[in-house]
């Protein structure tokens, strides 16, 4: 059901976009700029704008200032800064990559801690009459077997 409804929900996206532009020059800020205010203008929505949602890229910051700059020139109402909305799955994607480069340092110590202690517990099985146990480590998981 989660899955239908998710497809659903892309389709009705993709009907409303209007245009997919291709850049054979390069996303220089200025060459953004001339591309989407073109298409803004062709579809008739310049004066419209609600939004406009970008990777960090910094000629996105550098090509919203100029959208900026030419709609006050013009008398159109726009915000570079809080109509800049940054693209959330990307913003997510770097803060899960800080945080599995994180959990990478801690699983690492305690790779370290775990396996001290195991190499203890081998040494007094030994005097307790605990059978041994087997370890295995399966794509960096350890199991006790």
């Amino acid at each position: 059901m989660y899955f239908n409804n998710s497809i659903k929900e892309i389709h009705k996206i993709l009907q409303e976009i209007n245009d997919f532009v291709k850049l054979e020059e390069s996303h220089s800020e200025k060459n953004i700029k001339e591309f989407f205010l073109k298409s803004f203008k062709d579809f008739g929505i310049i004066t419209k704008i609600f939004d406009i949602t970008t990777d960090n890229a910094s000629n996105n910051n550098t090509f919203l200032e100029e959208v900026s700059n030419e709609f006050a020139e013009k008398n159109i109402e726009f915000d570079n800064v809080n109509q800049h909305v940054y693209y959330l799955t990307y913003i997510i994607n770097l803060a899960t990559q800080k945080a599995f480069k994180s959990l990478k340092a801690i699983v690492n110590i305690n790779e370290n801690e775990f396996l001290n202690q195991y190499k203890n517990i081998q040494n007094n099985n030994n005097q307790v009459g605990v059978v041994r146990s087997i370890l295995y480590k399966v794509n960096n998981f350890y199991l006790i077997h």
